[in-house]
């Protein structure tokens, strides 16, 4: 996998850690950690688990899931969108 992809959906996934930690179940900050060491030991090599673009998206669709907040925020960008003329 892409090294850039890899650092920039860890980049990412910290950011949105750091934006949930006390607001979510521990669980899914755990959950959140797991994820960014996963993808932190694959970009430096020191995993030999090859992670795949469709790993990441399916690990962000669950943290989706469990954070509503995420969920509801993709609906009203959803419908702003389709609501946008020339879109």
């Amino acid at each position: 996998m892409d090294k850039e992809l890899l650092r920039n959906s860890a980049a990412i996934l910290i950011e949105i850690r750091a934006e949930l930690h006390g607001n979510v179940e521990d669980s899914v900050v755990e959950q959140l950690d797991e994820v960014i060491h996963d993808l932190e030991a694959a970009q430096s090599g020191k995993t030999e688990r090859v992670i795949t673009a469709l790993e990441i998206l399916l690990l962000l669709g669950t943290l989706i899931e469990k954070v509503p907040e995420i969920a509801k925020t993709l609906e009203f960008l959803t419908l702003l969108i389709k609501n946008t003329p020339n879109y």
